[in-house]
């Protein structure tokens, strides 16, 4: 069912940009969560949710410079969930047994989506929010005497590293399905 609401969405989103409706993006969402709930490890799954949250993002993106300008934490955070559901569909997608043509096709895809997501949060008018870790400070037990403090629990994402990590998911894009054109790239050092 979410698979459906996703498609109408793309298909109305590619003719009528800006008119995809909110109630649609929930309902999509609704129905891959509950796929999620009964199957986790329906890579498939994973890979559709990244998709609906990144049609959020590029809505709340495309049409009015508000969400920008007074809900950025927001957006950011719609940004983040896309994120980590491609990367659970990446974790997930490895784990699967199924090499069929079809399944690598969507691999491809999913390696092409995710590499497009990773460079765009890197470019304005994201400029690399999504990848700043200023709020999520961690607890650590201290060794030597120092006792419990808090820190950033580790280094933030650097554009030449995402951009790097943009260019591997490419490359396993063609990897997955070598006949398509929009998965080649060209070498260039970053």
């Amino acid at each position: 069912m979410g698979h459906i609401h996703l498609s109408l969405i793309r298909d109305r989103g590619i003719k009528n940009r800006g008119q995809v409706k909110g109630d649609d993006l929930e309902q999509a969402l609704k129905y891959f969560k509950a796929t999620l709930v009964c199957d986790p490890e329906n890579w498939e799954a994973w890979f559709r949710l990244a998709q609906t949250y990144g049609q959020e993002v590029d809505e709340d993106l495309s049409w009015s410079a508000e969400m920008m300008n007074n809900q950025k934490e927001e957006l950011v955070k719609k940004e983040r969930r896309c994120i980590l559901s491609f990367i659970m569909a990446l974790a997930t997608s490895a784990r699967s047994t199924d090499d069929s043509e079809e399944a690598n096709k969507k691999r491809a895809s999913m390696y092409y989506e995710f590499a497009y997501r990773i460079y765009t949060s890197t470019r304005a008018p994201m400029n690399m929010e999504t990848w700043h870790m200023n709020e999520f400070v961690r607890h650590f037990s201290g060794t030597r005497g120092q006792g419990m403090y808090k820190e950033v629990a580790h280094k933030e994402v650097t554009p030449q590293i995402a951009l790097r990590f943009s260019m591997h998911l490419l490359t396993q894009a063609l990897a997955y399905d070598p006949e398509n054109w929009k998965y080649v790239t060209q070498p260039t050092s970053i």
